[in-house]
């Protein structure tokens, strides 16, 4: 570890010299009381304590060469070097071009509703589609031209296992008002491998939703999304829809939040669907560290055996029908 630290210092240092070159983080951590029904947990987690290194050119055309190396520092996340984000940029007024691991354009569709920090996050049942963070992503983004900004990625063959090996995805983000945001995402994953575990595997997902601001202080936001998964080529394809909303109040160093889902589950079936409520208050110690609380209720109508097929990702954090009440602190660098 010692050699690989060196290393990376040598090369920042180096890079200073000829591009700019930023370092920042994330420390967070969370403790949570969990009660199942049945039993009560307690844990301490990292919920998703980060280092980012960012680097950026300003080419003799104008344009923008940049890179970004982001990784998780949690034993549970592998805490490798670039695990998060690792990609290089290339912008210019007509627009932003990334290759490689970078947030899809599902997931950034996804983030401006998720907006509580906990583990039980809102994400986890709003569906943001397979991948999440592709290794084998092309990705650009507009400006905003009239309000309105365009994106688009491609998925090509993976560079590691278990990644889909093609995919698309595509999104239109339209600001009218402070009041008024709007937005329409699809995404399409795909495996096509001759044989293993992930042959014929694919997922996927559209979205629209609202977004913006009432009143000074006040934020809302709505989304609907409907999906298909399909887990291998002999599976059947399972077919859900999940819907939820979001409230917001922000005042000072004070900021408390609301919100709902509901997911349908299998729709062939009855009994599988899920319920997310969640509550959330954070205070800002200062301009870069603050303290947040949680409370989750979450109501499974599927058991596990079943779950995982209707393609939601937060049953093996939760268990069957739990609360959860959690308190993180925060300070970023």
């Amino acid at each position: 570890m010692k050699p690989l630290i060196g290393f990376l210092a040598t090369a920042l240092i180096a890079g200073f010299a000829q591009a700019e070159v930023s370092v920042s983080g994330t420390i967070d951590f969370e403790l949570g009381y969990n009660y199942n029904g049945d039993k009560g947990t307690i844990n301490l987690i990292d919920n998703g304590s980060i280092i980012n290194f960012k680097g950026q050119d300003k080419l003799d055309n104008g344009s923008t060469l940049g890179w970004e190396l982001s990784s998780f520092l949690g034993v549970s996340d592998n805490g490798t070097f670039g695990s998060r984000k690792a990609y290089i940029s290339y912008a210019t007024d007509l627009g932003k071009f990334t290759f490689g691991r970078d947030d899809s354009i599902m997931r950034m569709a996804v983030n401006k509703y998720d907006i509580f920090e906990g583990y039980t996050s809102l994400g986890n049942v709003l569906e943001r589609g397979a991948a999440s963070r592709p290794t084998n992503q092309i990705k650009y983004v507009s400006p905003r031209v009239a309000g309105l900004v365009a994106s688009a990625g491609v998925l090509l063959h993976p560079s590691k296992d278990g990644e889909p090996e093609e995919g698309y995805a595509a999104a239109l983000d339209y600001k009218f008002s402070d009041l008024i945001n709007l937005d329409v995402a699809f995404s399409h994953d795909s495996d096509i491998r001759n044989g293993g575990v992930f042959n014929g595997k694919k997922r996927e997902t559209i979205a629209a939703g609202i977004n913006g601001e009432f009143a000074d202080g006040f934020a809302y936001g709505l989304r609907y999304s409907d999906y298909m998964t399909k887990a291998s080529a002999a599976d059947p394809e399972v077919k859900a829809w999940a819907a939820g909303g979001t409230l917001s109040y922000t005042a000072g160093k004070n900021s408390f939040r609301v919100g709902y889902v509901y997911n349908s589950g299998d729709k062939s079936q009855d009994g599988m669907e899920t319920q997310l409520a969640l509550l959330g208050y954070t205070y800002n110690l200062s301009k870069q560290s603050y303290i947040y609380t949680e409370l989750t209720s979450f109501i499974n109508g599927a058991n596990k055996q079943n779950f995982g097929e209707a393609g939601n990702s937060l049953q093996p954090a939760l268990g069957d029908n739990s609360t959860t009440l959690a308190v993180g602190l925060v300070t970023n660098f």
